[in-house]
């Protein structure tokens, strides 16, 4: 359940402490189910598969995955995760969050004013924000034409981070090779939604990463005995940011 549900919600106590679910499991699918497209797309799987249908013989060299850029919106616990089951493929890692973040081997942005730039050069971009009034609808038509022409797009993050109609201009045009869709505004997705017969829209019903019992109960025990001791557990919300 996603912290944007709880968060301004009026049933949800004033005073409360709100504490994100940070486990193993979670973690791990998560990583599984982004790096599996990352090296979809990176390998061109689907064109292949097209072009075997068409009975269409080509000789392209595909390239290695050092010469592959791959941006991450969002900098935090999950993208962590996603980027250490990269990085040993050798792509060039980069990262962009809402402050200033400093990691070992990854090339970061921050705000408003490095986003294009950041943007410019994200062969795959796979977005990882939570959703706050700042990232609502932040994967629109004039950053995703920031991508460069071809650029993939991954999102398991919020489904209303992603203006849907901005990305179907942008596949129909060219701009956008493939999307990989795990969440949408509305869930179910409605049968007449044009995603799900869009030839280049890859979709997931939002099972991206999901807590497992065991390794979540033991995340849920070391939060509550942490605030019982008195202390901050790992994922406290900040009601402010909104994560």
């Amino acid at each position: 359940t996603g912290v944007d549900r709880f968060i301004g919600h009026p049933d949800f106590p004033m005073g409360a402490q709100l504490v994100r679910m940070i486990e193993p499991g979670l973690n791990q699918g998560m990583a599984e189910y982004i790096t599996s497209f990352v090296l979809r797309f990176h390998r061109e799987h689907d064109r292949w598969h097209t072009a075997q249908a068409d009975r269409h013989w080509t000789h392209d060299i595909p390239k290695l995955a050092s010469a592959r850029t791959v941006g991450f919106l969002g900098l935090g616990n999950l993208a962590h995760t996603c980027m250490t089951m990269l990085k040993p493929f050798g792509f060039q890692l980069r990262g962009w969050s809402r402050s200033e973040k400093s990691w070992p081997g990854i090339k970061t942005f921050h705000g408003k004013g490095q986003l294009k730039e950041f943007l410019s050069s994200c062969e795959i971009l796979v977005c990882l924000l939570p959703l706050t009034t700042e990232t609502e609808n932040i994967l629109n038509y004039n950053t995703l034409a920031a991508l460069p022409p071809g650029a993939c797009l991954i999102n398991p993050a919020r489904g209303r981070e992603l203006v849907d109609a901005d990305l179907l201009v942008l596949l129909d045009s060219g701009h956008i090779n493939y999307a990989a869709l795990d969440v949408f505004r509305q869930e179910p997705l409605p049968a007449d939604h044009p995603f799900w017969v869009h030839p280049r829209i890859l979709m997931t019903p939002h099972i991206a990463a999901v807590t497992m019992p065991q390794t979540g109960a033991h995340a849920l025990r070391q939060a509550i005995e942490t605030l019982e001791a008195g202390g901050i557990p790992a994922g406290l919300v900040d009601p402010v940011k909104g994560y």
